[in-house]
């Protein structure tokens, strides 16, 4: 079973659109789904579970803790947006998190040192995902993310994390995740991220709270926060872009990394049964 974790049905629409789904009863505010999902080859697939969280606090490690126990996965997969710390990582590039680090508090208090130890991504589930996206051609970026429990919008916050870290991008549940992998059951675990806004870019405040909800969709914010903010129609759209880029990046990998994934665990078989 593989177990993929995404903020909304619109991020993942391209994922949902290769499986063949049921859906599953859950205790919280996330949607769940159970089936089968195609390979690079469409003859292919494997048994696979979809998770949707939506974007508000606590629910995506709440929704993980619950997947990992229902599911049982042997790896699980984690999508969402984050946001560039430096000039390296871009907009719609993926971000293959290596380790996770979180912050508490507020900006105020980040300076102090108190922070909780760095939880690292599964190393097998990272080797694949790096051969996906090199075989795929995808621009990508690989290291560490920071996740902050305050939306981290402007671009001196982004800077100073990347100054004080050196990571490759912000988010705030990313690590919440990857805890509650490592307190479960849960073989292997990845950590992806879809760069949404640059690092010298101001994220729009709408941007925080789209797909709060798990069907939750980002064109209606966007319009209504274009319509209070005229000047910030380009930017907004662009963003918008940079969101849809990325969704299709990740349409792009899940089937290639399966594909991958199937021909290492085949290969590991048949060593052990040489």
């Amino acid at each position: 079973m593989i177990t993929i974790i995404g903020t909304t049905q619109r991020l993942l629409s391209y994922v949902i659109g290769k499986a063949d789904l049921s859906e599953v009863d859950t205790p919280g505010e996330w949607l769940a789904y159970r089936g089968t999902i195609s390979h690079e080859n469409p003859s292919e697939t494997s048994e696979v579970s979809i998770v949707l969280t939506g974007n508000a606090p606590g629910v995506a490690a709440e929704a993980t803790r619950w997947a990992a126990g229902e599911f049982d996965p042997q790896i699980l997969l984690s999508f969402a947006y984050g946001s560039a710390s430096n000039d390296v990582s871009l907009s719609a590039h993926l971000a293959l998190v290596t380790s996770c680090i979180k912050i508490d508090g507020s900006p105020i208090s980040w300076s102090e040192g108190d922070h909780a130890p760095p939880i690292r991504t599964s190393q097998r589930a990272y080797a694949v995902a790096r051969k996906t996206v090199e075989h795929l051609g995808t621009d990508f970026r690989s290291g560490d993310i920071v996740s902050t429990l305050v939306p981290t919008s402007t671009v001196d916050l982004k800077r100073w994390l990347n100054d004080a870290f050196n990571v490759q991008a912000v988010d705030r549940d990313s690590y919440d995740i990857a805890e509650a992998c490592a307190a479960s059951s849960v073989q292997e675990f990845m950590i992806i991220r879809s760069v949404l806004d640059p690092v010298n870019a101001l994220l729009p405040s709408f941007a925080p709270r789209m797909g709060i909800r798990p069907r939750g969709i980002l064109w209606p914010r966007a319009l209504a926060y274009v319509a209070r903010h005229p000047s910030e129609m380009r930017s907004t759209f662009k963003l918008v872009g940079h969101a849809d880029a990325g969704r299709r990046a990740i349409g792009k990998f899940v089937p290639r990394f399966l594909t991958e994934w199937s021909d290492l665990r085949t290969s590991v078989r048949n060593r052990n049964g040489a």
